[in-house]
């Protein structure tokens, strides 16, 4: 496997880690094709806002290229869901140091917690 072909396994992995997160917290969740476009996963739950979630991996931190952030912010917009930011760090210590950012602007992000209290909330 070349180092293309690894880097792209790793990233689907951290998808599907993520994905399964978004369902143990009780969201329906959809994976966008071959992870083409501004959103990796489409999180949907009755009585909360839609999250189109964009998947980063691998051990310098979650960075979005400030194109990717605006294709993702106006998407997100357009359809009136939560645009968010995962990192899932491949550092050996699995979900204990993924982070969910909500993105605001161009340039700011906050906290977003998931949790499995808020699937009893749902």
């Amino acid at each position: 496997m070349t180092g293309g072909a690894k880097a792209k396994a790793k990233g689907t992995r951290a998808e599907n880690i993520m994905r399964d997160a978004l369902r143990t917290a009780g969201y329906v969740v959809v994976r966008a094709w071959s992870s083409i476009g501004p959103w990796d996963l489409l999180a949907l739950k009755a009585g909360s806002d839609g999250l189109m979630v964009q998947v980063k991996s691998g051990t310098s931190g979650a960075y979005m290229p400030p194109q990717e952030r605006f294709d993702l912010l106006q998407m997100a917009d357009q359809a009136g869901c939560v645009p968010i930011l995962a990192y899932y760090p491949w550092d050996g210590k699995g979900m204990q140091n993924a982070t969910w950012q909500r993105l605001t602007d161009m340039t700011h992000a906050e906290g977003f917690e998931l949790s499995a209290k808020e699937a009893e909330r749902g």
